[in-house]
């Protein structure tokens, strides 16, 4: 695992279900190496459509904080 060098990327989403409405509104990206992690990448995202009472809870994330936020076009 020493030599191993690899991303672990977390997304938050406004919902379970992408056929539903559930969009990405965080992507997150770290680099580990050598068992040392390093931040590479992180942004909210405007999903563009409402974020769902549970996944604002679970996350902390509300609509108000995606306000500003560039879309997954933009950062694609």
């Amino acid at each position: 695992m020493d030599a191993c060098r690899f991303a672990v990327v977390d997304v938050e989403t406004t919902g379970r279900h992408p056929g539903r409405g559930g969009r990405i509104m965080e992507i997150a990206v770290v680099e580990v190496q050598r068992r040392a992690v390093r931040p590479a990448f992180e942004t909210l995202v405007d999903p563009q459509g409402p974020v769902s009472p549970f996944a604002a809870q679970l996350t902390g994330i509300t609509r108000a904080a995606l306000r500003g936020a560039p879309t997954f076009a933009r950062i694609a």
